[in-house]
């Protein structure tokens, strides 16, 4: 039977190593620099601004090296509960992208009824200064014709010279962890002026706010978090064993409901003789997205199959469309694959349809 757990994550491009260390109180070292928001947000959010916090590019050094962190906050007209802090996930997760959705928020949304909202893209990532962008890893990543093995070998290549040129640049690939992630965010809590912050993060988030709490902090008035990887664990290294549990969690439930193990039997057995099938054989194919209606070139893949259903497997709301897709691959019915294909990430309705 084909494991998924095997399967190894051929675009990992670094690993998580949190250092030992304590984050303390920050001290206002630094204060928010206005700017225009980098990204739209709707004319009525009058009640957002945004800027850049200058932050040391290390802790543990007297040089005068600063980055800068790009920040924006969504003010409360009313404010009666503590701010909040979202973290970004990742590592990489570009946070102020999100900004004009989380500002046509209304006021009465439960996440930002009566507090600021706070969001920060972390050092490095976004439209913090500098950004350590990998232009050469984007297409590669795209490229949905290409055999797994040429799109790993050119991935590869990709990040070898993406490295090359920050190296030349003189970028200080040390300074970028999770431990001087947690500490800028004391300095951004300081610059805002807030006596206290809530945090919340999934995933990489997660670690981030569990870093930051170590040493209680005073500036940290709660942590929330979702998607917690445990921070002796490797993500990325887990990635493969956490999926086959999802998958076999899935399983058992499809099994007990009558529903579902009447509409799609075994989505188990399918799965792996479908992923096992184009493991062995990938095939290009023309797919229409059913959305879009646009014709797609794509190399059906066991890798791109078990790809596309792992980053539904991230949310919820979307694992009740997880048998119904493993159903269509086991028909030959690939149109999930390209959903989105060249656009905006897809809704998991997108990729049902």
């Amino acid at each position: 039977m084909f494991s998924f757990s095997g399967m190894a994550m051929r675009h990992a491009l670094t690993t998580l190593a949190l250092a030992a260390g304590l984050t303390t109180a920050a001290a206002p070292t630094s204060h928010l620099t206005p700017t225009p928001c980098p990204v739209p947000v709707p004319p009525t959010a009058t009640n957002v601004r945004c800027g850049l916090v200058d932050v040391p590019l290390r802790y543990d050094s007297a040089a005068t090296a600063k980055n800068k962190l790009a920040v924006a906050v969504i003010a409360s007209k009313k404010p009666t509960r503590t701010p909040l802090m979202i973290l970004g996930g990742g590592p990489g997760e570009k946070l102020i992208a999100s900004l004009p959705a989380l500002a046509a928020l209304p006021a009465d949304d439960p996440l930002v009824a009566g507090r600021d909202v706070i969001l920060v893209d972390q050092r490095g990532v976004g439209f913090s200064k500098p950004a350590l962008e990998c232009p050469e890893v984007v297409g590669p990543l795209v490229d949905l014709t290409a055999l797994p093995e040429q799109q790993a070998a050119r991935t590869s290549a990709g990040v070898t010279a993406c490295a090359r040129r920050l190296s030349h640049d003189r970028v200080d690939f040390s300074a970028y962890d999770t431990l001087n992630n947690a500490r800028d965010l004391g300095q951004v809590v300081a610059a805002l002026g807030y006596p206290k912050v809530d945090l919340f993060g999934g995933s990489y988030g997660a670690l981030l706010a569990l870093q930051a709490e170590r040493g209680n902090p005073d500036w940290i008035a709660h942590v929330a978090v979702a998607s917690l990887t445990p921070a002796e664990r490797n993500f990325f290294l887990d990635i493969g064993r956490s999926f086959q549990g999802s998958l076999d969690a899935l399983r058992a439930a499809c099994r007990a409901d009558m529903m579902c193990a009447s509409s799609y039997g075994d989505i188990a057995t399918k799965l792996n003789r479908v992923v096992e099938k184009y493991a062995k054989s990938p095939k290009l194919m023309t797919i229409v997205d059913r959305a879009t209606e646009r014709s797609v070139r794509a190399m059906v893949s066991g890798e791109l199959i078990a790809s596309r259903l792992l980053s539904l497997l991230y949310f919820r709301s979307s694992l009740a469309y997880v048998p119904q897709l493993i159903d269509r691959f086991s028909n030959g019915d690939f149109s999930a694959l390209v959903a989105g294909a060249g656009g905006p990430p897809p809704t998991a309705e997108h990729v049902v349809r």
